[in-house]
């Protein structure tokens, strides 16, 4: 009896952290595992024409306000769509460059003339142009015309 009432504060106390785990988990609802096809109409023809050659291994539907959709490729990269289906981050994989054709082409131009040898990581679209980052790691900043403004620091 009286080992039984010394394993009673270790019993309480394992059972006290089991349920603070439960409740402090990492509490997913707000994103669904969905699929290209229900996509919205914008986002399926982004992929269908800049993405061809990419597969598509998961998509994501965080149906907190706004909408945002994720969309993730074999061998590393993803896509983040907004509610209307227009691309807001595209990231590709660390072996290739993002396609080109839906940004403007004077940010491919300026990446070649000044940065030789490397390659567009990432291209975030924002609401003053577009964030670039290089494989090297440095990070451009863009206005909406696809003009230079700075290295980002």
């Amino acid at each position: 009896m009286k080992k039984t009432l010394r394993l009673l504060p270790a019993l309480l106390l394992c059972i006290l952290f089991g349920i603070s785990f439960v409740a402090c988990g990492d509490d997913d609802d707000d994103e669904e595992i969905t699929n290209v096809d229900r996509l919205p109409s914008n986002a399926q023809v982004f992929l269908k024409t800049y993405f061809v050659d990419y597969e598509v291994v998961k998509v994501i539907k965080d149906v907190t306000t706004p909408v945002e959709y994720e969309v993730w490729f074999r061998g590393g990269g993803k896509i983040k769509f907004n509610d209307s289906g227009d691309w807001q981050e595209v990231e590709g994989d660390m072996n290739r460059a993002v396609p080109t054709g839906f940004y403007p082409a004077s940010i491919d131009t300026y990446v070649a003339a000044n940065y030789a040898g490397q390659y567009i990581h990432e291209i975030d679209l924002k609401t003053y142009g577009f964030d670039v980052d290089l494989s090297s790691g440095i990070d451009l900043i863009f206005d909406a015309q696809g003009n230079f403004v700075r290295v980002d620091k």
